[in-house]
């Protein structure tokens, strides 16, 4: 399997739910340390023993592997990793150098040119100029990119300096630009895709599912990164729903995959991305409160994990609906 490590991810929520106690265990220094689902920051006491329970089946792997992590966390806090996500994050050494005004008009140039790249791509495949629409999905691929690692820049400049509202406001400002480019690329995506089983010739059928697959992989990670956007100033169901859109990309992606047999290798990594980008989902709805929404979404990874994983869900889905049933939240299941 893939070995994919994500970067620290930090979003400061309240959160008014039930939380979990680390355990001595977790606190203690343990082997493998490249995994971390950080568990002990969930907002649900089974939340929290699910994503426990798996790490330790990871970690155990892990050790046997040389302390070289083979597989993902499943459910996880917002710093989790190991994960099969797009997103990456840097770290910024922040000084009075940094012109934010500066950097917002970059990244304003940028997202005018992706979105300008998007129609060019449409005309290129309309030409059968498909050497360039490649060349074009790369070069926003790179833009997009780009406008993260600024973004996060800025991020950073106003954590330094105390303006939190800034920080907020400009947040917001970049998560509507991800989400509108990313439904771009989604929507290209899916019409290449669509060329697939029409095309005439093989050479032809392989140039479509390349493409699709390419600009569904920048719409995946424009999504997320969108998502990740929309918590940063405290809108979960906003990035609750970003998460979710994510992860129903990637089940796009496994679809055109399954077309192409040459590609089927990497169904595997893909089904672990829309199960990862679903909890992400999940757990966003958990903390604004939407418990069945998150049910929800929880039920619909299991389509994507190992039969090992699956019991895992299907335990903490039937705990958390005893525990709300008890509660009186939810009626008539």
């Amino acid at each position: 399997m893939i070995k994919y490590l994500v970067s620290s991810l930090t979003v400061v929520v309240a959160l008014t739910l039930t939380t979990y106690a680390p355990s001595a265990k977790s606190q203690s220094s343990e082997q493998c340390p490249a995994i971390n689902c950080d568990c002990n920051s969930l907002p649900n006491v089974q939340w929290a023993l699910v994503c426990n329970a798996h790490e330790d089946f990871i970690k155990n792997a892990c050790v046997e592997n040389g302390n070289t992590p083979k597989d993902y966390c499943l459910v996880h806090g917002l710093d989790g990793r190991p994960l099969p996500l797009t997103i990456k994050f840097s770290e910024f050494e922040v000084d009075d150098s940094i012109n934010v005004k500066e950097l917002d008009e970059r990244i304003d140039r940028l997202v005018l040119n992706i979105q300008a790249g998007i129609n060019e791509a449409r005309e290129d495949v309309a030409e059968k100029k498909y050497k360039r629409t490649l060349q074009i999905l790369k070069l926003q691929d790179s833009n997009i990119d780009n406008i993260f690692q600024l973004q996060q820049q800025i991020d950073a400049y106003y954590i330094a300096i105390n303006k939190a509202k800034k920080m907020r406001r400009s947040w917001k400002k970049y998560s509507e630009s991800a989400e509108l480019y990313a439904a771009g690329f989604r929507d290209l995506g899916m019409d290449l895709s669509a060329n697939i089983e029409q095309s005439q010739t093989d050479k032809e059928r392989a140039i479509f599912s390349l493409l699709s697959r390419k600009a569904l992989r920048i719409a995946g990670k424009g999504f997320e990164h969108s998502g990740h956007a929309y918590a940063k100033f405290n809108q979960h169901s906003k990035a609750a729903e970003a998460w979710k859109i994510s992860s129903d990309v990637a089940t796009s992606l496994i679809e055109i995959n399954k077309l192409n047999t040459n590609e089927y290798k990497n169904i595997e990594f893909i089904e672990f991305q829309a199960a990862s980008r679903l909890h992400r989902s999940s757990l966003h709805w958990l903390i604004d409160g939407n418990i069945e929404k998150s049910i929800a979404d929880l039920r619909e990874s299991q389509l994507f994990v190992n039969r090992d994983g699956q019991q895992n869900l299907e335990s903490l889905v039937s705990n958390i609906e005893e525990d709300l049933q008890e509660d009186g939240i939810l009626t008539g299941r």
